[in-house]
């Protein structure tokens, strides 16, 4: 799907498929320690907000190249987080 033969219903559906995808993540959260799970919560709860806002706000007062300069930057955010909590792991 690209954004010049996605429907608004089609988008909204994937953001909604993202939404679950970021259920599972937080399920799986107990899994990590104090500082890691509050980071990787506080991201996701940012990242949540942000997809739920475009979702909200799609084909009525977000365009679809709006929404799609939206939901980049959010995914480059969520990223960027995940990269700060999990890249101090230590595998060795």
């Amino acid at each position: 799907m690209t954004l010049s033969t996605a429907t608004t219903s089609e988008i909204r559906e994937s953001l909604t498929t993202i939404g679950n995808d970021l259920t599972k993540i937080k399920d799986a959260q107990g899994e990590l320690d104090g500082q890691r799970k509050s980071q990787v919560q506080q991201a996701n709860q940012a990242f949540e907000s942000q997809l739920k806002s475009i979702r909200s706000t799609l084909g009525s007062t977000t365009s679809l190249s709006d929404a799609e300069a939206q939901l980049s930057q959010a995914f480059q955010q969520l990223a960027s987080a995940y990269e700060d909590t999990f890249s101090k792991i230590d595998c060795g």
